[in-house]
């Protein structure tokens, strides 16, 4: 009994001593989480044409380590997700390059911890460091490389402006199917997006090598905070690529392989960043200046720069399909979509939904009463924001359908695709109190927003659009005889 006591005491030491050697600090608070919009659910093809493995490894900062504060949120979001969004969209892969131009975690973490507050011990959520990255940005590593710290010195706000993220979601909800949380982060991370986690770590985490091998209950261990950078479906059977922030001596380097099953038992939140890519200036008219001699003004001339507008690029397409399975027909009239047939009450149908280009996708409908309603985001918690350069959704969705009622007419339906969230709220409002057709009340409400009619291209045989503009939203209308 001695020799199994002091067996038992000698491990239970080694595992304290593994914790304290590392810091964590995510707090976890499921209500929160919950009212944080979700990424829509898209078509299940969507989810079954991934490739077998695909990696943002070369993206990615060196790992660091956070020491034994309680700052891991900051260094999962700021330092790891922000570093590799940042380069990807510059095409960086040399490590000298991303290591020197990686973010500080230290700046997000001291003002979402309390700037009241000393010491660096608190625990916060991924939430409130991606809000603040939304907002206030960060500024680089290379600024601010501390590990903890009492005070932001007044220059890293202007320097952290510039560095601000354009958007979140989350990925699944804490007691989702191994399946969902599984596809929706393989699908992030195939369209080039880091995943955030949130994980609960037991005492085998902390010694890990290239892969976790876990050996405690689900959900046993405190919360945690870390980036997912790959997938591998032949890796261990199907595991994760995780970039953590306890430094290149933990793990393979910084890094570690978890299991799908693993990774689903033990991750309760996910969240995928965005930070759009650049839009193309389009200077017009495009200057061609090519003067005969070649002038040489003296003193040589210092001219202000002019603003040049952002042009914003959105695509996409949409299929209204009966019950029976048969295509709804529309044709295209003075930029309103018609359907060929007339369509009876409890006529029942489903809208497929498709963007060919990043874009917040707003629905709404209206009839005979003028009164607007929305459809889809159906409600607060699911994001209208389909971030990928190209996904499916099907509204309801691919179980349901959307009936026609009693009120007889034309239901008229609008898609907004727009480059920059809409208060749909505010919008539907102002719509009902307008004048005028369905179509002018909504281009009325949108105002600037819309892109004109004239810059609008259409696809020939069906539904759907292409458009270049300074403007930030498209709206496709399409008109329903109810009989």
């Amino acid at each position: 009994m001695r020799i199994t006591s002091l067996l038992i005491t000698l491990l239970c030491a080694t595992g304290m001593m593994a914790q304290s050697e590392y810091g964590t600090g995510l707090v976890f608070d499921d209500d929160a989480y919950a009212r944080i919009p979700r990424q829509a659910t898209l078509l299940t093809r969507d989810y079954t044409v991934l490739p077998k493995a695909y990696s943002l490894r070369r993206f990615c900062p060196v790992a660091r380590n956070q020491g034994q504060f309680g700052t891991c949120t900051s260094w999962a979001t700021s330092y790891a997700a922000r570093t590799i969004a940042d380069a990807i969209r510059n095409g960086w892969t040399s490590q000298i390059v991303i290591d020197r131009e990686a973010f500080s975690p230290i700046f997000v973490y001291k003002q979402i911890k309390g700037s009241n507050k000393p010491g660096c011990s608190d625990g916060t959520s991924i939430q409130d460091a991606l809000d603040l990255l939304t907002e206030k940005g960060a500024p680089k590593f290379r600024d601010f490389n501390v590990l903890c710290a009492d005070y932001i010195p007044a220059a890293l706000f202007d320097k952290a402006r510039n560095h601000t993220i354009d958007d979140y979601n989350t990925l699944f909800y804490p007691f989702d199917t191994y399946d969902e949380k599984v596809r929706t982060v393989k699908k992030a991370l195939s369209q080039d997006m880091p995943v955030i986690i949130g994980m609960s770590v037991p005492n085998s985490f902390f010694k890990c090598k290239d892969v976790w091998v876990k050996t405690e209950p689900n959900n046993d261990g405190g919360g945690h905070a870390m980036c997912v950078v790959a997938y591998d479906d032949y890796k261990y059977g199907g595991a994760f690529l995780i970039l953590n922030s306890w430094g290149t001596a933990w793990g393979n380097n910084g890094y570690t392989w978890v299991k799908y099953r693993d990774f689903a038992d033990n991750t309760r939140y996910a969240f995928e960043m965005y930070v759009a890519k650049r839009p193309k200036p389009q200077p017009q008219p495009k200057p061609q200046p090519q003067p005969q001699p070649k002038p040489q003004p003296q003193p040589k001339p210092q001219p202000r720069p002019q603003p040049v507008v952002p042009t914003y690029r959105l695509a996409g397409s949409l299929r209204f399909q009966l019950s029976t399975g048969e295509t709804m027909a529309a044709t295209l009239n003075a930029g309103i979509y018609r359907m060929k047939s007339a369509y009876i009450s409890g006529t029942r149908y489903r809208l497929y939904v498709t963007n060919s280009a990043p874009a917040y996708v707003y629905i709404i409908g209206s009839d005979i009463t003028n009164k607007v309603t929305r459809v889809f985001p159906p409600t607060d918690n699911i994001s209208p924001a389909l971030l990928y350069s190209s996904s499916n959704i099907a509204i309801p969705d691919e179980k349901w359908y959307i009936e026609m009622d009693d009120t007889r007419g034309t239901d008229h339906v609008c898609v907004i695709y727009s480059a920059k969230p809409i208060d749909i709220k505010a919008l539907m409002a102002q719509a009902e109190r307008s004048a005028g057709s369905f179509s002018q009340r909504v281009r009325q409400a949108l105002g600037s927003r819309a892109v004109a009619a004239s810059a609008i291209t259409y696809t020939p045989g069906q539904i759907g659009f292409k458009a270049e503009s300074t403007a930030t939203a498209v709206p496709v209308f399409i008109d329903i005889q109810h009989q």
